[in-house]
């Protein structure tokens, strides 16, 4: 994949999502999901011109891509969208830090995952507690549950934070 280029007129302005809603694991700094970063005073980080390395590097989704509009802006849609290079080069987190219940009726956010899904994208959503994980209209198998109670997941599902639920397109 090539370098990802952001787009020219777009900054974070007031937005902390990426300060409270990923949970980060590094050498420099480490904070949980959801709660916000020590160094995030009001809308601002205390420590901007020597923030660590992993929070240089981190720009949302809403940066980089054109057709993600004004109105996707982490912290006026309540969805953080981001690059998951780990999983995929072009698949995408959405993570949902506002009132997820109300984010996933949204007319913008449901058009959104239904074009996905008829493009055969694979956008990955998650909401602090239980997640939903949106997948292409795979069949995921699921074993008997395991010890310990827990179920093993199929190799299309992924666990995002505590529980999860796959929602498959109904036309498959």
């Amino acid at each position: 994949m090539g370098a990802r280029e952001l787009v020219a007129g777009r900054d974070c302005g007031a937005c902390t999502a990426c300060c409270i809603t990923p949970s980060i694991d590094n050498a420099e700094i480490q904070k949980i999901s959801g709660v916000r970063c020590r160094h995030c005073v009001g809308n601002a980080c205390d420590i901007y011109d020597t923030r660590p390395k992993v929070c240089r590097a981190f720009h949302c989704a809403w940066r980089y891509l054109p057709a993600l509009g004004e109105n996707w802006r982490p912290d006026k849609s309540g969805v953080l969208a981001a690059y998951d290079d780990a999983r995929d080069a072009d698949a995408l987190t959405l993570t949902l830090t506002g009132n997820p219940l109300m984010t996933v009726r949204a007319g913008w956010f449901l058009d959104f995952v239904q074009s996905s899904a008829q493009r055969r994208t694979d956008p990955l959503s998650r909401a602090a507690g239980p997640a939903w994980v949106l997948s292409r209209p795979d069949p995921i198998e699921r074993s008997a549950p395991a010890r310990g109670g827990s179920a093993e997941r199929g190799p299309r599902e992924r666990r995002a934070g505590k529980s999860a639920d796959v929602l498959e397109d109904a036309s498959a």
